[in-house]
């Protein structure tokens, strides 16, 4: 995930999650385009969670808070949407993941991350058409790896899990894979989700609200739990489980 990326020389050892197969029987692939994603009802919103890190012994750490900002953009004369995520990180680093899409079918249009220790990866997404670059540094510059995929795919591993989530048909029961491109790698990948149910949860200065309980899951590896809704800023809450290595992962809307 671009996140993972973005964070990792400052919380080294974390996670180091690869997404890849889906954690229950697909009864839903969502193409890019097939009208099942609607992100239509997306509008500007500023967002921020606490985000924290218990490990299997008992230990609790604050990581620093999270942003979220979501506006309208132009690319290419077309309307489109820009998000921008970023990480202050109590130790003083910080990091940046932008992603710019269609408002309407989630398609990527292009991501960029700056991470902690100051490279650069970005990407510009033309259906199956993928364009990748890893610099050095923002000043930097390589000519972009081309690669056909073998369809069209959202930018889930690139910061967009959450909204695409959101973007769901949400009801209980509901559940599939979403196509999509690896982190850093340009291969194919499916990401698992499903709907489990509609809940109460924190929303910090909001105080609760309803929100849906979304699950995407490798058994063995991860576990990732969504709360959110249809209203701005959609993404409650998120708790990642990282198997592999012991650790909780806590986003809480602030």
């Amino acid at each position: 995930m671009a996140f993972y990326h973005a964070l990792a020389p400052a919380a080294a050892g974390l996670f180091a999650i690869g997404l890849a197969s889906a954690a229950v029987e697909p009864t839903t692939t969502v193409h890019v385009g097939d009208g099942t994603l609607d992100g239509s009802f997306l509008v500007p919103y500023n967002n921020a969670w606490f985000y924290s890190v218990k490990f299997s012994d008992g230990r609790e750490l604050p990581e620093g808070i999270w942003s979220d900002h979501m506006e309208w953009t132009t690319v290419n004369g077309k309307r489109a949407m820009l998000r921008v995520q970023g990480v202050s990180f109590i130790r003083g680093a910080s990091n940046v993941i932008m992603n710019v899409f269609s408002p309407d079918t989630l398609a990527p249009i292009s991501s960029e991350t700056h991470n902690v220790d100051g490279t650069v990866f970005k990407r510009t997404f033309d259906g199956a058409h993928i364009t990748s670059v890893s610099l050095a540094n923002a000043k930097d510059t390589k000519a972009p790896a081309v690669n056909v995929l073998p369809q069209a795919v959202y930018d889930f591993n690139g910061g967009m899990f959450g909204i695409l989530i959101a973007s769901l048909p949400l009801k209980e029961g509901f559940r599939g894979t979403l196509p999509a491109i690896a982190d850093h790698d340009d291969t194919l990948t499916t990401e698992p989700f499903e709907v489990l149910r509609q809940e109460d949860v924190e929303a910090g200065a909001r105080g609760k609200v309803k929100a849906w309980v979304v699950e995407s899951a490798r058994p063995g590896d991860y576990t990732m739990k969504f709360w959110v809704t249809k209203a701005a800023p959609y993404i409650i809450k998120l708790v990642m489980t990282d198997k592999t290595h012991g650790r909780v992962l806590t986003w809480d809307m602030i």
